[in-house]
């Protein structure tokens, strides 16, 4: 499509999700006259920009009068944000969102030259997998579909990258899907060890996590193939990607609807999303909690969709045990979560031997919860680590107004 062609088709799709979402959200019922994108019946789309933005603590408050009169007739299931950037939050989806989810995935891997059924290497976060030690029926299900073999990346021991590096050459992966932070352990353990890759993939592609350009020369240089970054979330799943040209981010225009506000001198701006797949709980001028910087040169590969030059936001700390094991911060976020009696929490790696746990409690504490959390954290960190349970008034923010979740307090050197 031309990006005019885009433009008029995402329009309709606007109309199509705003009037479902009149017709049959609460929330959306009162809010779309209000904001002066309903009028008599009537779409106005140059109002879209007055919808007030869809925080976290507005899914919160409103809960299910964001769910859509006709949701149990759409296969939703419930699903969650990753708490990396703010606090997280339920919400549900659907399973026509889930297929258009899953075909944007094969899109833009077809893109990068990646068809279906090339082998592949993922490397995944599961806390539940970690504890119970296995990855489920399902996943094993889609790893055959897909011919891709999956690494838990929250725990990367020594022993472990050495088995990864070994199944790596034994598979020869046509691509790698990976977290950043990931990459960066196993680029760290090549570099370290003098190995060379026999078998490199076409390609790696790195998500959550920003991506600056010394990182991208540091894992190719090392893993002696492409990097490219892709971008996505739990709560709207993948939003643009790189193609092979790597200029930009590529919006998927036919799956979302990007805006940025409140950008600064460099561009850079705020992400506010509008998934346009997900009917059964629309997220609509949804606050994800990033920011990125537009790009506003067509990219030279000919397609004339949306572009992000860069996400500026997201970051995951780890936790580092003595032998140069480190776990990812999304381990220790997730025994937090939910829990009706914790407000607020922030944990904190002070040594190798020591966790300090801080609460702001919401009534009154669960001790017997307490010791589940304290149990988790020894299984990844070790049966004498202490885990010590702060109980505060408040947590304090950044200066930035940004709040971490996780913090290793261990001094690393930039091995980069």
């Amino acid at each position: 499509m031309s990006r005019e062609e885009i433009i008029k088709y995402q329009e309709e799709m606007l109309k199509l999700l705003l009037l479902h979402a009149y017709q049959k959200v609460p929330y959306y019922h009162r809010i779309l006259p209000e904001s002066g994108v309903i009028s008599d019946g009537d779409i106005h789309l140059e109002n879209f920009s007055k919808i007030p933005l869809l925080t976290k603590d507005i899914i919160r408050k409103e809960g299910k009068n964001l769910y859509s009169s006709d949701y149990l007739h759409r296969k939703p299931y419930e699903n969650t944000s990753g708490g990396s950037t703010g606090e997280p939050v339920r919400f549900i989806q659907d399973k026509e969102y889930d297929e258009w989810n899953i075909a944007t995935k094969i899109h833009f891997n077809r893109v990068l030259g990646k068809q279906i059924g090339d082998r592949e290497i993922k490397f995944w976060g599961s806390e539940r997998d970690i504890i119970e030690g296995t990855i489920g029926i399902k996943n094993i299900f889609y790893n055959y579909l897909y011919n891709r073999y999956s690494i838990n990346s929250l725990l990367l021991s020594q022993e472990n990258l050495e088995k990864i590096v070994k199944k790596w050459e034994e598979i020869r992966p046509y691509i790698v899907w990976s977290y950043l932070s990931s990459a960066i352990e196993l680029a760290q353990f090549i570099k370290k060890n003098n190995i060379v890759l026999k078998h490199p993939p076409k390609g790696i592609i790195v998500t959550a996590a920003v991506l600056f350009e010394p990182v991208r020369q540091y894992l190719e240089d090392i893993l002696k193939t492409r990097i490219y970054n892709q971008y996505g979330s739990r709560e709207v799943g993948v939003i643009a990607s790189e193609c092979l040209k790597q200029e930009g981010l590529h919006i998927f225009d036919f799956f979302q609807y990007v805006e940025l506000i409140k950008g600064d001198h460099t561009g850079n701006g705020e992400i506010i999303i509008t998934n346009l797949r997900n009917y059964s709980m629309p997220l609509i001028r949804y606050q994800i909690g990033d920011t990125a910087t537009r790009k506003t040169i067509a990219c030279s590969c000919g397609m004339k969709s949306h572009m992000l030059s860069n996400v500026t936001g997201r970051t995951t700390d780890h936790f580092i045990l003595k032998d140069g094991t480190r776990i990812g911060g999304a381990y220790f976020s997730r025994l937090f979560l939910f829990k009706p009696w914790i407000k607020k929490y922030q944990v904190i790696q002070r040594d190798y031997q020591s966790v300090v746990c801080r609460i702001v409690p919401d009534g009154e504490i669960d001790h017997e919860g307490l010791k589940v959390i304290e149990q988790k954290i020894q299984i990844v960190m070790g049966d004498t680590c202490k885990v010590v349970f702060d109980i505060v008034n408040d947590i304090e923010s950044l200066k930035s107004g940004k709040y971490r979740y996780v913090i290793c307090e261990i001094t690393k050197k930039d091995h980069l």
